[in-house]
């Protein structure tokens, strides 16, 4: 149109036409970047996912792409689809090395995908030609994130948290002396348990990672900010407090005890949340105290001395189930406390009927029973917990499966549970209720008499409902509620940890002859093959053969080789590995 006889303006615009048909996304890319509009955005969306990007060309889609300042859910997709690409990366860390602020501020903008891209970039030393250069860059990036997250109003703190907590946790020796007291404050006020999730988990190994890097200094600035806090005496200040000593219990329980039991906390504590009448600051009051429980011994005593007579208030009182739950789950935690267990003569090893310990724990436990198909999953999960808790004690266990309706019931809540957070408490329910008392040689059982003599009094009695007839009949109605089907579930994506409680479970459950056809039928020797087999469970492998010999003893094989895929010689080897031991399955 300017010129178009001129043949140096054609041959300039036949090479610009050239270059565009070779690179299609940088063209989709400008259309996108100029229009904004969905369709153009989808198209080039498409193009990266289906095609191949070469280098070049995602470093000049990367480039184009920098024009775009918005937030926009395509450009953020688009940056991160190319930042797959090691080319861009290294375009990227060029840019992050000569511009941090405005590389950061754009894609920070972006969307996540985008910030993710720059962590990724960060942590890819092989982009990098000097390290000190990306070390820098990482600071600098790092500071920039802490930034932003003591912003008022931030729309999305959990993508700056995202990325400290990245950070900290692959590169935490090139970030020594960058968080202050006031960093370290931001983070540990976005501990509180009325923020979403996605942050708190961030914050939670932020947290971590500052202990695991400098733990005196971490406890101290823990300790100033609890401290200053509850001395303010205000709600929100009490909620901000109590959040942070919770969170810091599981990762630091030495020092968070020590906080706890500080002089002058636990006298005031009950009478300081009950004068404020805030249902949020009772429920984190409830949760500091279940994080104290699970602590040590001091703290179980404390909370006995001084909390549980409220504690015992809000289960009667309470109208919202989810505090009665939580202070259901207190008490039973306490009702572990060892000094029951101090009594002269008594052997830790047997299990005593406490009459007024079952008195006290048979209507918390019904609670729980009924607050398990609630629709909040968190008191779904603490009332597991609370029955993992409660189910050591041989009438529990009775009462638990006396009613087979409920059995099923829990088996059904842990199978629909996809984030598996009700797996480990509820699987320690059952393995609780289906274990059988160890057998003891007569050396031991003279070892116990011995003891018991020394302490003038006389050997403990087994309780009748820890006998083996009545775990045989427990194992009998755990069975029926179709325990082995959720165990096969469970055994797809478990823990070691996990797997470990589902081999102890089908050990206990394959002891009486009766049950291993059903067994069988319902899929556990395959489950128990891979168990006994694997070379990284070795504490499961061993409890997952003696059930599998168990089972295979009385079943015909070729109903259990037959109907599968299971080859006659793939029984040798977790058999075999028997007769390497001394120890006998109970």
């Amino acid at each position: 149109m300017i010129d178009p006889g001129n043949p140096a303006v054609k041959t300039v615009f036949d090479q610009l036409q050239e270059q565009e048909n070779k690179n299609p996304l940088s063209r989709l890319l400008k259309s996108y970047v100029n229009s904004r509009s969905d369709k153009d955005g989808a198209d080039a969306v498409r193009y990266v996912k289906q095609n191949q990007i070469t280098g070049p060309v995602a470093q000049e889609a990367f480039a184009v792409l920098s024009l775009f300042d918005d937030e926009d859910d395509i450009a953020d997709e688009i940056t991160g689809c190319l930042l797959a690409n090691s080319k861009a990366r290294e375009a990227l860390a060029l840019q992050i090395s000569k511009q941090p602020t405005m590389t950061w501020r754009t894609l920070w903008d972006r969307g996540d995908d985008s910030v993710d891209g720059i962590i990724k970039t960060l942590l890819d030393k092989k982009l990098w030609s000097v390290d000190q250069q990306r070390v820098q860059s990482l600071r600098d990036i790092f500071m920039l994130a802490l930034a932003e997250l003591m912003h008022a109003g931030l729309e999305h703190p959990d993508r700056a948290m995202k990325t400290i907590a990245r950070l900290l946790a692959i590169e935490s020796s090139n970030l020594q002396g960058i968080i202050d007291p006031d960093g370290f404050d931001v983070i540990l006020s976005s501990l509180d348990m009325r923020l979403p999730q996605s942050l708190r988990s961030q914050a939670m190994l932020a947290t971590a990672k500052l202990l695991e890097q400098s733990p005196e200094n971490a406890q101290k600035l823990i300790a100033k900010y609890v401290t200053a806090k509850v001395e303010e005496h205000t709600t929100e200040d009490l909620i901000l407090a109590f959040c942070a000593a919770a969170a810091v219990f599981p990762l630091s329980p030495a020092s968070a005890s020590a906080l706890f039991l500080a002089e002058g906390f636990l006298p005031t504590f009950t009478t300081l949340v009950q004068a404020k009448k805030s249902q949020t600051l009772e429920l984190v009051a409830l949760t500091l105290l279940k994080a104290a429980a699970g602590a040590d011994r001091a703290c179980r005593e404390g909370i006995v001395k001084h909390c549980q007579g409220w504690l015992g208030a809000v289960v009667n009182i309470t109208p919202s189930s989810k505090r009665s739950n939580l202070a259901s789950l207190v008490l039973i935690m306490i009702s572990q406390n060892e000094h029951k267990d101090t009594r002269a003569g008594t052997d830790p090893s047997a299990t005593v009927s406490d009459t007024e310990d079952i008195q006290n724990l048979e209507p918390l436990v019904s609670n729980f029973q009924r607050n398990l198909m609630g629709d909040d999953a968190t008191s779904r999960q603490d009332s597991i917990e609370g029955l993992a808790y409660a189910s050591l004690k041989p009438q529990i266990k009775f009462q638990l499966t006396r009613d087979l309706d409920f059995l099923k019931r829990m088996v059904k809540v842990m199978s629909s549970d996809k984030p598996r957070s009700t797996w480990f408490g509820g699987l320690t329910v059952f393995k609780n209720i289906t274990a059988y008392l160890p057998l003891q040689t007569e050396e031991q059982q003279k070892m116990s008499e011995l003891k018991a003599y020394a302490n003038t009094s006389k050997p403990a009695k087994i309780d009748p409902l820890d006998k083996d007839d009545a775990v045989t009949r427990r194992c009998k109605k755990v069975l029926a509620a179709d325990i082995v089907v959720l165990l096969v579930l469970c055994s797809k994506q478990a823990t070691p940890a996990t797997m470990q409680l589902i081999a102890e479970i089908m050990l206990s459950l394959a002891k009486e002859q009766k049950h291993r056809g059903t067994m069988a039928q319902q899929g556990a020797v395959k489950c128990l093959f891979q168990i006994s087999s694997s070379h990284a469970l070795p504490e499961s492998a061993r409890p997952a053969a003696h059930a599998l010999a168990r089972i295979l003893i009385s079943t015909n094989p070729d109903h259990v080789f037959g109907s599968s895929n299971l080859p006659l010689t793939s029984a040798v080897r977790p058999l075999g590995s028997l007769l390497n031991g001394k120890r006998k399955p109970r």
